[in-house]
């Protein structure tokens, strides 16, 4: 099993209850982005996952394809949670950089925060769509 399917296979499972396994498979200086945090150091990275169980809980990450080459790898994702007590499900890729130890040293998240997030929330979402009609097609 590559590294990228076992880190994909933690995050699939990852919980509140699971977070220290981070250490498992993650570098303490770990480099990790997406559309709302940036943040270095493993803490750091546990706790925006923390914040997420905490604000949109219960969270489901289904894996659906991983993909490595050498140190690096992409793994294209489904989550799932509920935003303002609704279902919320949100297509996403990461990018991860490993180390010569197979520890993830980068972890970028790449998913439409203005279609499936900012789009859904009350008042700014008509905003946000009125600005996605103005300039799309």
């Amino acid at each position: 099993m590559t590294n990228a399917a076992k880190y994909a296979e933690f995050l699939e499972s990852v919980s509140p209850q699971t977070l220290g396994d981070f250490d498992k498979f993650v570098d303490e200086d770990v480099f990790f982005s997406d559309p709302f945090h940036q943040v270095r150091g493993i803490e750091l990275l546990k706790g925006v996952f923390l914040d997420m169980f905490r604000r949109v809980g219960p969270v489901k990450f289904e894996v659906l394809r991983v993909f490595q080459e050498d140190c690096e790898a992409v793994i294209i994702w489904k989550f799932s949670a509920l935003l303002m007590g609704k279902p919320w499900t949100v297509p996403g890729t990461s990018h991860i950089v490993f180390d010569q130890n197979g520890r993830v040293i980068e972890h970028i998240d790449y998913w439409d925060s203005g279609r499936y997030f900012l789009m859904q929330l009350p008042f700014i979402g008509r905003f946000v769509s009125w600005i996605f009609r103005r300039v799309g097609h």
